[in-house]
């Protein structure tokens, strides 16, 4: 009959370990840009603008998770659509504010115009200053500036993979607990962001503004031929002089606010 021996050591230890990674969807929300100035635009139902489809993790056939992501759709035309008005505003050259009640301190592009500070490296008249005495009219052309909706395009933004900027946005919502965790189980789920009072999504527009200035001679002379000289440049009747300032670059904030 078989006798079972067995030596009995109380040191014999070992330890197992492993390490299971758990990847967790989520992002800081943090400005890419530095803005120079921010427009405010109320919106009902914030959350409208953004919505998924499909599940965020799926199985493999051993039953093991593998992470996956949703389609995710910024629908940046409707986001254009609701700050049409406020577009229309800061592209108006009879206004140097906006008119709207919580931004009426925000400079237009006209305003810009106006205030900022202007390089130019070639000058119309040379070293010359050209005097001011003889200044009669100063007239603001149209200004050439695309709507919103024209910068955005006419396209919603839609993401599928990890890194994709609607991707970014919906892991921006989970992080700050925006999306009900059950909205993701359900492969073919459907769902959008839950927003509070104040909750906020912007974008980041960067204008970039070059003034060129013209000068010409009046006409309204009775007699003899228009013209003027200052320093080596001369303006006759069918001619001018202009001057065209460097870039400048001014980033506006649209953000979009839940009432």
């Amino acid at each position: 009959m078989a006798k079972e021996l067995h030596y009995i050591r109380s040191d014999y230890t070992a330890t197992v370990s492993q390490t299971t990674t758990v990847t967790l969807a989520g992002e800081t929300s943090g400005a890419h840009l530095n803005a120079n100035m921010e427009i405010a635009v109320y919106c009902t139902n914030l959350g409208s603008f953004l919505t998924w489809t499909g599940a965020y993790i799926s199985s493999l056939n051993d039953g093991t998770p593998t992470k996956t992501y949703p389609t995710v759709t910024l629908d940046t035309p409707a986001m254009a659509a609701a700050a049409s008005t406020l577009d229309g505003d800061f592209r108006d050259i009879t206004k140097d504010t906006l008119t709207d009640d919580l931004n009426n301190t925000v400079e237009t592009l006209q305003g810009i115009f106006k205030t900022a500070t202007w390089a130019y490296s070639s000058q119309a008249f040379g070293s010359a200053d050209y005097p001011i005495e003889a200044v009669l009219q100063v007239q603001n052309g149209s200004l050439t500036a695309p709507t919103l909706a024209v910068v955005v395009g006419s396209s919603a933004d839609v993401g599928t993979v990890q890194g994709a900027y609607p991707v970014d946005l919906f892991e921006q919502c989970l992080a700050a607990g925006k999306i009900s965790l059950g909205t993701l189980n359900d492969a073919n789920g459907i769902g959008s962001p839950t927003f509070a009072a104040n909750d906020s999504i912007s974008l980041y527009v960067t204008y970039t503004l070059t003034k060129t200035r013209e000068f010409v001679v009046d006409q309204s002379i009775s007699s003899g031929t228009p013209s003027i000289t200052v320093g080596s440049t001369t303006i006759s009747a069918s001619g001018s002089a202009t001057e065209v300032s460097a870039p400048i670059n001014r980033v506006v904030r649209w953000k979009f606010t839940q009432q």
